[in-house]
C-alpha cells in the first residue's frame, strides 16, 4: 500500500515537473501576448491549488492541522489589512502616479 501511494505521489510530482519544463521552454521562445496567457493561466492554477489546500486543511480532523489552519487564516488576514492599508496609503500619497500604476 505504501508502496503504490508513493509511485503515485512520484508520477504527480513527474508530471509536475514535465509542466515545469514545458512553461520554461515557453518563456523562452513565446510572443508577449502568449506569456501574458501562460502567466493568466498559471495565477488561475495557484489559486485553485490554493482552495483545494484550503479544503484539506478545512476537512482534516487532526487537532495539529486545525491550530495551523487557524493561524494560517489569522495570518492571511493580517497581510491583507497590510496590503489594503498600504494601498490607501500610497493613493492618499501620490494619486496621478497610483492611478497611472493600476
Amino acid at each position: 500500500m505504501a508502496h503504490e501511494i508513493l509511485g503515485i505521489k512520484l508520477r504527480e510530482l513527474d508530471n509536475r515537473i514535465s509542466r515545469l519544463n514545458s512553461r520554461i521552454r515557453l518563456s523562452e521562445t513565446a510572443s508577449h501576448p502568449k506569456l501574458r496567457e501562460e502567466i493568466q493561466s498559471l495565477k488561475q492554477d495557484c489559486r485553485e491549488t490554493e482552495l483545494s489546500l484550503k479544503q484539506k486543511l478545512r476537512h482534516s480532523k487532526a487537532e495539529d492541522v486545525a491550530l495551523l489552519r487557524n493561524a494560517f487564516e489569522d495570518v492571511e488576514k493580517i497581510i491583507k489589512n497590510t496590503e489594503d492599508a498600504l494601498i490607501d496609503r500610497q493613493k492618499k500619497k501620490d494619486p496621478v502616479s497610483f492611478s497611472l500604476t493600476k
